[in-house]
C-alpha cells in the first residue's frame, strides 16, 4: 500500500491514503486516510481491506460500512 492510493466504497473513490507508518515496537502499520466528502458518515464498525486492481494492479483500500449507529469523526 502506498501514499495516494485510492480509498473506495462499492468501487467509488471517496478518498486517498495520506500516510503509511510502521510502528517499530509492535511491527503494526498505521494507515491514515483522507475522505474527500466530509458529509460521508462511516459507522465505527466499518471494515477496511487492502485490495488489488486485477492480478498485477495497484493496491487500494476498500471500505465496507457496518451497521453501528455511531459514526467515525
Amino acid at each position: 500500500l502506498k501514499q495516494r492510493a485510492p480509498v473506495r466504497i462499492a468501487g467509488v473513490t471517496i478518498g486517498r491514503v495520506e500516510s503509511v507508518v510502521l510502528n517499530p515496537k509492535t511491527f503494526r502499520a498505521t494507515v491514515n486516510l483522507v475522505i474527500q466528502n466530509h458529509e460521508q458518515q462511516l459507522p465505527v464498525d466499518t471494515e477496511a481491506r487492502i485490495q488489488t486492481e486485477g492480478i498485477l494492479g495497484a493496491n487500494y483500500v476498500a471500505l465496507t460500512p457496518g451497521f453501528d449507529q455511531t459514526f467515525l469523526t
